[in-house]
């Protein structure tokens, strides 16, 4: 409304438009904080100002400026003439293919696209055929995902950590690895690399949300607050970097993993490199951030609650892996796990994690219409050609690693650089990787959270390990 306003009355100017755009932010970010700090308060109890701005506002900044931006770049271009496409194609021999103006379309044929039908490239502004066996292309790789495996995984398979969580196995293991007498150092090694090994199997998000909470717990006890800060950075950065080792470490992976049809002789090659200077980094770094003088009060280790339930959520997590890797059949697993699940332990099902699914699917048409645009498909194809890898770097500092890895996937058969570079582009901004916000909004609301200071040496270490994985990948790359 404020955009409207300003622009019906002032023109459509440049300077007009550009100060609507900031100004109809700046109203966003006052209502969004003013109504989280009377949900919070009502909800967990007071909050400070400072507070509710490093979660709502700080962490979104200086992707919001960019995405504006770019918003008003376009919004300067010259309009398109549209025309309407046919609504159907019948080929001899192949499927019948149905779209509209807003979808490139394909027919597929033993699951490789034989068949793409464009709008554009003629005199007339018509559509052209183009036929023969290639590999996926911009749209088709987009709709493959959606019925390939690892492109049903996230809905059809439950989160793994929940069941996991349930018979306290990740409470055990953190007891056991830190009852063995271990000093401030090793423990300090033991906490980031729990969440780093872990991510591996259950997903980043899954490992924060459980070492995070576990982390602070124990520095309460320990009465060494100071330490807070830089652990939390760490373990974040450890759960998204050691989540890149595993097809299902995280949602960008499982999507490329799926989109390009890679076989685990693609994949690790690729990121198994980075997992181990990952790995000696955080190691590392890690060693400084508790004193050396620090008093460890003793850790009992938990006993496992229901461990044949344990066992079967594992065998359950070996079968989807068996899924991932295209040796067992998607929808029979899923059928299973869900009827296994239902028997179980209903509660689970109420996590599965249809919404990303869902947001998957969003992705999938936003960024299929955003191709269609001439602007905005020469400038992408233009960055991707110069990096791959810087691209999907500096894309998921906008719009975070998931769905920079689905718009640029369309764009480019170099999966190898956009694998790393929306895995490696998790370092950087807050939102490079939604679950660095996990451990952000954990901190924040914890007594005595300094926003700033939290902010400051997030920034400063994830540049730090963002540079050392792009001068290894460039080292490697030039030895190659």
């Amino acid at each position: 409304l404020l955009y409207w306003g300003m622009t019906a009355r002032l023109g459509d100017r440049p300077a007009v438009t550009a100060a609507a755009m900031v100004l109809g932010l700046l109203v966003c970010y006052a209502f969004g904080t003013a109504w989280f700090l009377v949900a919070y308060a009502r909800a967990a109890g007071p909050i400070g100002l400072w507070a509710a701005l490093g979660m709502c506002v700080f962490p979104f900044v200086v992707p919001d400026l960019v995405k504006l931006a770019l918003a008003w770049m376009l919004s300067r271009l010259p309009a398109v003439e549209q025309h309407s496409l046919p609504q159907k194609v019948c080929v001899p021999g192949k499927s019948v293919i149905w779209w509209n103006a807003d979808f490139v379309s394909l027919w597929r044929d033993r699951n490789e696209t034989v068949g793409i039908f464009q709008a554009g490239g003629g005199a007339d502004r018509g559509g052209t055929l183009r036929t023969g066996h290639h590999g996926p292309g911009a749209a088709g790789r987009r709709l493959s995902g959606l019925h390939r495996p690892a492109g049903a995984m996230p809905a059809a398979v439950p989160d793994g950590g929940g069941g996991f969580q349930s018979c306290g196995a990740f409470q055990w293991l953190a007891g056991h690895l830190l009852s063995r007498g271990t000093g401030p150092r090793a423990l300090a090694v033991i906490l980031v690399l729990l969440p780093f090994f872990c991510s591996m199997a259950v997903t980043n998000d899954v490992a924060l949300i459980t070492f995070a909470p576990f982390a602070l717990l124990l520095l309460d006890q320990m009465d060494c607050r100071a330490a807070a800060v830089p652990l939390l950075v760490l373990q974040t950065i450890a759960a998204n970097l050691g989540s890149m080792a595993t097809p299902v470490g995280n949602p960008q992976n499982l999507y490329l993993y799926g989109a390009y049809g890679l076989s685990a002789g693609d994949f690790f090659p690729v990121v198994l490199p980075l997992a181990g200077i990952s790995l000696a980094c955080l190691t590392a770094a890690a060693l400084p951030v508790l004193p050396r003088d620090l008093q460890i009060p003793p850790v009992h280790p938990q006993p496992l609650r229901q461990p044949g339930k344990l066992a079967l959520y594992g065998a359950l997590f070996l079968l989807c892996l068996l899924t991932v890797f295209r040796i067992l059949p998607y929808g029979l697993l899923t059928v299973l796990v869900l009827g296994t699940l239902a028997a179980v332990e209903p509660a689970l099902l109420r996590k599965l994690d249809v919404s990303l699914l869902c947001t998957f699917i969003c992705f999938f048409v936003v960024s299929g219409n955003l191709g269609r645009l001439p602007a905005v498909h020469g400038f992408l194809q233009s960055l991707l050609e110069r990096s791959t890898l810087l691209t999907g770097v500096l894309t998921s500092q906008i719009i975070s690693n998931v769905p920079a890895a689905v718009l640029l996937s369309g764009f480019t058969d170099n999966w190898r650089e956009l694998l790393l570079g929306v895995d490696i582009g998790g370092l950087g901004t807050p939102v490079a990787s939604l679950a660095s916000l996990i451990t952000l909004k954990l901190y924040l609301r914890s007594p005595g959270a300094r926003p700033t200071r939290y902010l400051a040496v997030f920034t400063a270490w994830n540049a730090a390990l963002l540079a050392v994985l792009l001068a290894a990948v460039w080292l490697t790359s030039v030895g190659a």
